[in-house]
This record gives C-alpha cells, sequence and structure tokens, in this order.
C-alpha cells in the first residue's frame, strides 16, 4: 500500500502500520528515501531522518519527536520523516503522539510500526492510515481480546484477583494490548448513567498501563 501511494504521489503525513514482519519496515524506509530524496545507503546520515526502535515507547521519546517535528528541514525537499518502531506505548507517550498527529507540522511524515493494533488507543488509530499485515489474524487476535476483557471485568473481585496472577505474566506488549481492549469495552458497554463507574475503571485500567 505505502509502494501505491509513492508510485502516485499520495503519502499521508502519519501511518500506522500493525505486524510483525520486516516489510512495514523497509517499505518505510523506502517512502523515507523518496521524500527526503536520497538513496538507501545515506538514509541514516540525513539530518531530516529520524528512527526510533524501542520495545517501550515512553513520554520522554514522545517529546523528543514532538520537538525535532517542529523544527525547519535542512535539506531542499523540505521534508522531515520519523520512522518508530515500537512493541508497545504508554498512554502518555501516546497522548503526546497523538497532539502531533491532530495537527501535523507541513512536510512532516510519521510511521509507526507496531506488532499488534490493539497496542494503540483508539484516539491515536482515528488519526492516522493503517495498513494492517494480517487483517484476518489481527481481528481474530482483537475479538478473543475483547472476550477476556469482558470475561475479566465482569467477575467478581476474587475471581478478578487470580485472573491478574496469571495475565501478569505475559510479555508487556500482549499486556497492554488486553488493557487496550479493557479500555474499549469499558467506553462501549457502559451507559451515560454509569458515568461515575466508567471513569473510575479507566482510572485503575490506565494506573495498571
Amino acid at each position: 500500500m505505502i509502494r501505491e501511494h509513492i508510485r502516485k504521489n499520495e503519502l499521508r503525513q502519519g501511518y500506522l502500520l500493525s505486524g510483525g514482519s520486516s516489510s512495514h519496515l523497509q517499505a518505510a524506509l523506502e517512502a523515507a528515501c523518496h521524500l527526503i530524496g536520497c538513496e538507501r545507503d545515506e538514509l541514516q546520515s540525513q539530518a531530516d531522518f529520524y528512527f526510533q526502535e524501542s520495545s517501550l515507547f515512553t513520554i520522554k521519546e514522545s517529546r523528543l519527536i514532538k520537538e525535532k517535528a517542529f523544527l525547519s528541514a535542512s535539506l531542499p525537499a523540505g521534508r522531515r520523516v520519523f520512522v518508530i518502531k515500537a512493541e508497545s506505548l504508554t498512554n502518555e507517550a501516546a497522548n503526546a503522539l497523538l497532539k502531533i498527529f491532530e495537527e501535523p507540522p507541513p512536510g512532516v511524515y510519521f510511521f509507526l510500526i507496531v506488532p499488534r493494533l490493539q497496542s494503540i488507543p483508539i484516539t491515536l488509530r482515528s488519526r492516522l492510515f493503517i495498513i494492517e499485515e494480517n487483517p484476518g489474524q489481527e481481528h481474530f487476535k482483537q475479538g478473543r481480546e475483547m472476550e477476556e476483557a469482558e470475561k475479566f471485568l465482569s467477575a467478581f473481585p476474587d475471581e478478578r484477583q487470580k485472573m491478574i496472577k496469571e495475565i501478569c505474566k505475559r510479555e508487556r506488549g500482549e499486556l497492554l494490548s488486553l488493557l487496550r481492549s479493557m479500555e474499549f469495552f469499558v467506553e462501549k458497554n457502559l451507559d451515560v448513567e454509569s458515568n461515575n463507574k466508567k471513569a473510575f475503571i479507566l482510572k485503575e485500567i490506565g494506573r495498571a498501563s
């Protein structure tokens, strides 16, 4: 899809690439070369290219990107490209990125690469052009996580304690993905009259993440 956008000269300013293979990264780097106007072996040395890879993307990294995003491009192309590859993001980091994506600076392009779509808050997803590597498999995972989220939130407190012990044994990225599903389930299923309960549960989910 990104290569098609390059061919048509229709690249968006923000992409969310979901999946575990290296193809997303390769496509993002190809787009960066196209936007900046350089060869692949020259990309890392370009002042207008920024690449960040981490297991957990934090607020500190988001602030650094925000600072760099509003700098003027140093090359004649007038574009800056950010490629972020992360297993998961903290809530604070996602909120900081959201502020950038709401009104991205002219000539600034972002490629956010994650293994699971559910690891990204819905508010942030809505600002990005989403490309999924295996949509069917991703939707299956989302459905399974939603079922687990519903089961957990519907359980009695003592049952939740037992479930928490098992959940906490998982990898952080998988854990955050489940927490996002819980957050989405609460927002979708609690009615307006349950605002106090909704606020309390979302606060607890936020503290856990």
